[in-house]
């Protein structure tokens, strides 16, 4: 993930959802911007880092991800890190509207602010400057749609990448899109690189940032984009060594979609997966459902975008909700963290009330 100015490291978006630490270098409050600040949580069993509980599920999280810590004072430094990250998962899951569960996660042993500077840098402030004029085409007002529809299960969708610890999840955003229109246009399911934009993308910064539309001009001006295959994903920044023999892909440009999501349905229907960016601070520790966090816990505000996934489908599904049954629309969502993040590497989120700013930011190239 990550959305920055320019190459310049110290270009920095800013940091919206931030852990404050305490003396011990532990976590002693959560901390939303300055629209949430919650101290001395409470919950229902000690969830302290001197707590068998938290213990016995430490080592579990430590054997189950294969962590490895670079001294006894590191690995307790993490514990206390945990046993925080704890509280906050309750806290989520305590203002959970939709049916989504948070909890431990490969992330867990990261403050949010750590997992923000290797993952996150998507400063929407800056691409706010870019759009250009919205595609609102008819289609997108009347054509009617099925209730459910996903591209994996026609093969428009590759596998879940991992981008590791480089900012890139804007090129992943954009490469997931170009897989799918790509596979719309010519029934053929190719991987494409990720690697390759990040080197060679002088507009953005690499593993320090960048955008899908900036992505998809590059490409459109280089002349194309090789297969992963012949460029393949280090998750660093490299020199741009891009052979425009090798391309196989080739665009026109971008659209960038209305702000609605009915609209955004019908284009993702007809066209193929859609580029979206959103704050992505429930993701952090989602592990499965249908994710409807409150706005004090998952801002709509364009300004608080700062990770970017691509919507593969729709959906709808009945539900029971404090006794009660309900219909919950949702998004899909294929993110760029591997397969053993959320479901499979994938995140339901709510579709209808822009949640997390989800329409903030909806765009797709045009293929050649």
């Amino acid at each position: 993930m990550k959305f920055p100015v320019s190459r310049v490291v110290t270009a920095l978006p800013v940091l919206w959802f931030s852990l404050t630490l305490g003396k011990s270098e532990g976590l002693d409050s959560y901390e939303y911007g300055e629209k949430l600040r919650l101290q001395n949580l409470t919950v229902n069993e000690d969830l302290s880092m001197t707590s068998g509980v938290v213990k016995s599920l430490f080592e579990g999280f430590i054997k189950k991800y294969k962590k490895v810590y670079a001294s006894p004072t590191d690995k307790m430094k993490r514990l206390e890190i945990f046993s925080e990250n704890l509280k906050i998962y309750n806290t989520l899951n305590k203002a959970e509207r939709g049916t989504a569960t948070y909890g431990v996660n490969k992330f867990s042993d990261m403050t949010v602010q750590e997992f923000k500077e290797k993952l996150l840098k998507f400063d929407a402030r800056t691409f706010l400057q870019t759009e250009n004029e919205v595609y609102d085409a008819p289609e997108l007002k009347s054509m009617r749609i099925p209730t459910r529809f996903d591209w994996r299960t026609k093969g428009a969708v590759t596998k879940v990448k991992d981008q590791k610890n480089c900012g890139s999840c804007w090129a992943f955003s954009a490469v997931a899109n170009l897989e799918g229109l790509y596979y719309v246009k010519h029934k053929k399911l190719k991987k494409f690189s990720e690697q390759q934009i990040i080197d060679c993308d002088t507009n953005s910064g690499g593993c320090y940032g960048g955008y899908m539309t900036n992505a998809v001009r590059y490409i459109r001006d280089a002349g194309g984009l090789e297969r992963s295959a012949t460029y393949p994903y280090k998750a660093r920044n490299q020199a741009c060594r891009f052979n425009a023999s090798a391309a196989v892909l080739r665009v026109k440009g971008n659209r960038f979609l209305p702000k609605n999501e009915k609209k955004i349905a019908r284009f993702l229907f007809k066209h193929g997966p859609v580029s979206v960016a959103l704050d992505s601070t429930a993701m952090w520790g989602y592990q499965g459902g249908i994710s409807h966090p409150s706005e004090e816990l998952c801002s709509k505000n364009s300004e608080d975008a700062h990770h970017a996934i691509a919507l593969v489908g729709y959906g709808v599904r009945t539900v029971k909700l404090n006794g009660v049954k309900k219909r919950l629309s949702f998004w899909i969502a294929k993110n760029s963290w591997g397969e053993d993040y959320g479901e499979k590497g994938y995140f339901y989120l709510h579709r209808g009330d822009n949640s997390c700013g989800i329409n903030n930011f909806a765009s797709s190239a045009v293929i050649a």
